[in-house]
């Protein structure tokens, strides 16, 4: 018998959801071996902490033009008359929510994500997979790895983030095969060292995005 060379256990301990929600990703991951699933979990799984800062930043300013309109309103309801003054405010108010941009909102990753998970071209998400994060939280999970890396190789190489597509002919596979292949593709291709979202499209010509 070979001679063991994990030696250090790990142990703790999970609340009935936290149990349930570990069974599932277990079940999902079709690794014959637990150990195996946490083990790969814990060495190359993402801890992310989302910023809420601009959502802060949003709700201080729609405060402040709320209580900026119910001063405007009481001051037309009190004298039953409206002035040029406060037409102008109420603009000025309405210039500032709409100019205010969420410093992640909409942005290229965000938009392929919304692109190639739409139900409608996935059959209602049945051909979606992803690794080493969640296709309803994989904008975060990939926001967090843009934040936190940077290619040292070449420090002009804006290339983050990379949108594949595979596509085949009507009839040359089905559905369940294109999407296999897709997988193991993606696996081969980024050998594990990176998060991906593969959806396989169903409403036009089969083809798979990366």
């Amino acid at each position: 018998m070979s001679k063991r060379t994990r030696i250090h256990p790990v142990q703790f301990y999970l609340n009935d959801d936290e149990q349930y929600i570990l069974e599932e990703k277990y079940r999902l991951s079709r690794m014959k071996s637990k150990s195996a699933f946490l083990r790969k979990m814990i060495l190359y799984g993402f801890v992310y902490e989302v910023d809420y800062s601009h959502i802060r930043k949003m709700n201080t300013l729609l405060g402040n033009i709320s209580s900026n309109l119910n001063q405007i309103t009481h001051r037309i309801n009190s004298t039953n008359t409206v002035y040029p003054k406060d037409l102008d405010d109420i603009k000025e108010l309405m210039e500032k929510y709409g100019s205010y941009k969420n410093p992640w909102y909409q942005t290229t990753v965000d938009k392929a994500i919304e692109y190639i998970c739409n139900p409608d071209k996935t059959d209602q998400n049945l051909y979606i997979s992803s690794f080493a994060c969640s296709p309803e939280t994989a904008v975060l999970d990939f926001k967090y790895t843009l934040d936190h890396t940077h290619d040292c190789r070449d420090p002009h190489n804006t290339n983050k983030a990379f949108h594949l597509i595979q596509a085949f002919s009507p009839g040359e596979v089905s559905y369940e095969e294109a999407h296999q292949i897709g997988k193991e593709l993606a696996d081969r291709l980024l050998e594990g060292k990176y998060s991906y979202v593969l959806t396989t499209h169903t409403d036009k010509v089969m083809y798979i995005t990366i």
